[in-house]
């Protein structure tokens, strides 16, 4: 009972936490993330009729298959490495990625995606970091009901801001 209870009582203390960072966001969508600011910029997620708010200096490219849609958001730079990304599949049979090896910590956060607060998989394998949700899409086509979002960083840091950057996604 007092181990549901310690857990009930992060849960809501992450929630409380995360909504208020994502409150305290301002007009230009700057983000504050452990002191620094990550200004941040609405874009089309391709065709979809989502949007959602990533790095000025990031792009949105798409992959399409028969039946999904899958988008990636990463440096413009093709040059830029070391630097987070992520991706938005789009369709009716997600699958969640596995760790890169045995050795990697696993560990679940909360964040938001689509207005709803959801678990995410973390994957540490040696300090590089993936981090994956699948959520959902209550606003799908028949073809599209769910959405696996996935991103990748290098530090601890760098996984609050994809949390960030999920936070933001909805349907325009």
């Amino acid at each position: 009972m007092k181990k549901n209870f310690r857990i009930l009582s992060c849960l809501t203390l992450i929630f409380l936490i995360q909504t208020s960072c994502n409150n305290n966001a301002t007009k230009d969508n700057s983000h504050a993330n452990n002191g620094s600011n990550i200004k941040l910029t609405e874009k089309p997620v391709g065709e979809s009729g989502y949007v959602i708010s990533v790095p000025i200096d990031y792009s949105i490219t798409t992959s399409n298959g028969p039946d999904f849609s899958v988008y990636y958001f990463s440096p413009t730079d093709t040059t830029v490495k070391g630097k987070l990304s992520g991706g938005l599949y789009f369709g009716n049979f997600p699958h969640e990625f596995d760790a890169d090896n045995d050795s990697c910590k696993t560990e679940t956060l909360m964040g938001k995606i689509l207005n709803t607060l959801q678990e995410w998989m973390v994957f540490n394998c040696q300090e590089e970091y993936s981090i994956q949700t699948i959520a959902d899409n209550k606003k799908g086509e028949g073809w599209n009901q769910r959405i696996h979002a996935f991103g990748h960083s290098k530090s601890r840091d760098e996984l609050q801001t994809i949390l960030d950057i999920y936070s933001t996604l909805r349907k325009k």
